[in-house]
């Protein structure tokens, strides 16, 4: 099982931010040319895509592939992803690689604190 220790970040409630990834396996950079990915943010482990406080994909645009043979890619929340949260939250995320064969790998797990500010809007 994933230890969520991979990393910990920490944003504002209603703002833009963009995430630097780098999928590696041992230290070694995984070419993910033609992969899809998906960040998954949720409240509780257990509970169910549906519930999540937000997923961003390379299907949605919240992921960009930056350099398909050095692993690396960008992934953006959008303001309006975590507008919705009404308190502070630490959410469980993850970070899945399919690749050309449809086969899924969990790449990275950690925490993200969205904290509240003061402005409400998201636009």
């Amino acid at each position: 099982m994933a230890s969520y220790a991979d990393f910990s970040f920490e944003m504002w409630r209603g703002d833009t931010e963009v995430f630097d990834a780098a999928v590696t396996v041992s230290g070694i950079a995984i070419d993910i040319t033609g992969c899809s990915l998906r960040f998954t943010a949720k409240r509780n482990l257990n509970d169910t895509d549906a519930e999540a406080v937000f997923q961003v994909t390379t299907a949605s645009g919240g992921i960009v592939i930056t350099n398909g043979p050095a692993g690396l890619a960008e992934i953006t929340v959008s303001s309006a992803d975590t507008a919705p949260v009404t308190q502070a939250i630490k959410c469980y995320c993850d970070l899945q690689l399919v690749d050309t064969f449809n086969n899924v790998s969990t790449t990275a797990t950690g925490t993200l604190l969205i904290k509240l500010d003061v402005t409400e809007t998201d636009t």
